[in-house]
């Protein structure tokens, strides 16, 4: 995926890898996301975001253990996250950032907007509605933020969908 999610138009995400198998705007945006796009007008074209760890070849990162580029390299396919629909204001780009554990700072942030809870989708292809337990709502406050007291398990179990590095 390709381009802001704050974009006017569909050009960038017509420009991205996955346009071809799925050519459609409308799939790519949270019919709750609350934001217009840049202009303040158009509702935004995209809530969801493709975790960082798929497709991700960068062997100068310190994170490249944990980026996977096929879907033989993905270990447990049934917990490895690869679409998150992303907090209105954490979106920026075509990615969801998370840092895997021991971490406790948020990078990009999970959507609250469905009852404080958020869709998932994972490298099986099935998808997953997680209620958070923190009762308060997650707020963008800058990247990366330290998780809450309150946010900590929730941010726990997320990084359970990261990929397991290679050796």
């Amino acid at each position: 995926m390709v381009g802001n999610a704050r974009d006017v138009n569909g050009t960038n995400i017509q420009r991205g890898g996955q346009w071809p198998d799925n050519p459609s705007l409308g799939i790519r945006r949270c019919p709750a996301e609350p934001l217009k796009a840049i202009d303040n007008v158009t509702p935004r074209l995209r809530s969801y975001s493709l975790s960082e760890w798929i497709g991700g070849n960068n062997p100068t990162s310190p994170y490249h253990p944990w980026e996977k580029w096929k879907s033989s390299q993905l270990t447990r396919q049934a917990e490895v996250v690869t679409f998150a629909c992303e907090n209105e204001y954490s979106i920026e780009d075509s990615l969801f950032g998370l840092y895997p554990a021991p971490s406790a700072q948020w990078l990009n942030l999970p959507s609250n907007r469905h009852s404080k809870g958020c869709v998932f989708g994972f490298s099986d292809g099935h998808v997953e509605y997680r209620k958070w337990r923190s009762s308060a709502q997650m707020i963008f406050s800058g990247r990366p933020q330290n998780a809450t007291p309150g946010e900590l398990s929730d941010l726990q179990k997320l990084q359970k969908g990261v990929p397991d590095p290679s050796s």
